[in-house]
């Protein structure tokens, strides 16, 4: 019975292959038509390469003939420590900004920084500011945030009001009131 098993089971294999056999011969004849006339068709050209234009030279000579370096301002800088009241700053932004260190908020821009919050602890009301890197930073009236020297002066339960020192185009140096305001639901 093993036997007779064995036996069918090798005739069925031999019957299904010549069968596969049957059924592709046809198709490997159709595909080698099919690349024979593909390759015998005329190949297309190949684009040629654009010509260039050739750019005209210039040599910058401006350091030899007394002129301005492009590589230097044109005006100068002043650091902030050095400026007086001849420049608007009152004695007293000028003593804070001399004798301090700068904190973690001053890094963003003011409208960057959110407020998510504020919570009494101790007898003091603080202000929870959200970074753009999604930390929550505690502040209290005196922090900066912001890069304009943005000094915190009021934290109320939905705001956080702020006084910065700007800097109009004549070098004047003024202060300008901000907010951070919790964002309304």
């Amino acid at each position: 019975m093993r036997l007779l098993h064995q036996c069918l089971v090798v005739a069925l294999a031999v019957v299904v292959l010549s069968g596969c056999q049957l059924l592709f011969t046809g198709r490997a004849d159709d595909l080698g038509s099919y690349v024979s006339e593909v390759l015998q068709r005329p190949g297309k050209g190949v684009r040629p390469i654009p010509e260039f234009k050739q750019t005209q030279v210039y040599i910058y000579q401006s350091g030899s003939a007394n002129a301005k370096d492009p590589f230097v301002l044109f005006f100068e800088e002043e650091a902030i420590e050095k400026l007086g009241s001849e420049q608007g700053l009152s004695p007293e932004w000028e003593q804070e900004i001399v004798h301090r260190n700068r904190q973690d908020l001053e890094e963003y821009e003011l409208d960057t920084l959110r407020m998510a919050g504020s919570l009494e602890f101790g007898g003091t009301l603080w202000g929870l500011v959200v970074d753009p890197d999604s930390v929550i930073h505690k502040v209290k009236v005196g922090n900066y945030a912001g890069r304009n020297v943005g000094k915190i002066v009021r934290i109320t339960a939905d705001a956080i009001e702020l006084r910065e020192l700007v800097q109009d185009s004549r070098g004047r140096w003024d202060e300008r009131v901000a907010s951070l305001r919790l964002p309304e639901e």
